[in-house]
């Protein structure tokens, strides 16, 4: 009897060293895991609304907020009105992203900009940041819609999961900046009835005869 309660306590001694660094384990993964599931990345335009007259170039910047979760891609494709808008330039001199599938491009013809770009681990995390900045140039007067058509902002978890919950497009109003319209003005009134003209004739002097 006294060797069999001796075997008991030997095995539930090594199952506590066994089962309390299995479940230390397992508390820190469930701790220190990224979840996904509450990372809520968003790309937007900023500034968001602006007037802007015809014919003078301003400048917007297309960023990204992480959710609070690292990220190493993103990509997009935006659509802006060409009939009011054209794209000057393209510059991700600035860009969190360091690494790009192919250049920015855009396309006046079919009035688009397209990116794809990327950065090597840890990732980034933070609520804006940049990805390329956008000149525009005013073509005509009226309200220009700038959009994401499609986009994506790939975790930093090795497995490439698309965190992307929303866009944020934008909306410009664009002022004419022609030559503005003189004002009318009112005729000066004249008061009092005028003097009668004086009628004078070298080939016929007298008013009272009668001449052929």
């Amino acid at each position: 009897m006294i060797t069999r309660k001796k075997t008991k306590k030997k095995i539930r001694v090594n199952a506590e060293k066994f089962v309390l660094p299995i479940l230390f384990l397992i508390s820190v993964f469930f701790i220190t895991r990224p979840i996904s599931a509450s990372a809520q990345a968003k790309l937007f335009i900023f500034p968001a609304t602006e007037s802007h007259r015809l014919n003078e170039p301003f400048s917007v910047s297309v960023n990204v907020n992480t959710g609070g979760q690292s990220i190493n891609a993103a990509s997009g494709l935006i659509n802006f009105d060409n009939k009011l808008l054209e794209v000057l330039s393209l510059d991700h001199s600035k860009s969190i992203f360091s690494l790009w599938v192919e250049e920015p491009k855009f396309s006046n013809t079919e009035g688009a900009i397209r990116f794809s770009g990327g950065l090597p681990n840890p990732g980034f995390i933070g609520s804006s940041g940049s990805v390329l900045r956008v000149t525009f140039k005013p073509k005509a007067y009226g309200s220009a819609p700038v959009v994401f058509f499609s986009g994506s902002v790939l975790a930093n978890d090795g497995k490439g999961t698309n965190i992307l919950t929303g866009v944020n497009s934008a909306q410009f109003s664009l002022d004419s900046d022609g030559p503005s319209i003189p004002e009318s003005t009112t005729p000066t009134i004249v008061y009092g009835t005028p003097s009668a003209p004086q009628i004078n004739s070298l080939t016929h002097p007298d008013p009272n005869s009668w001449y052929a």
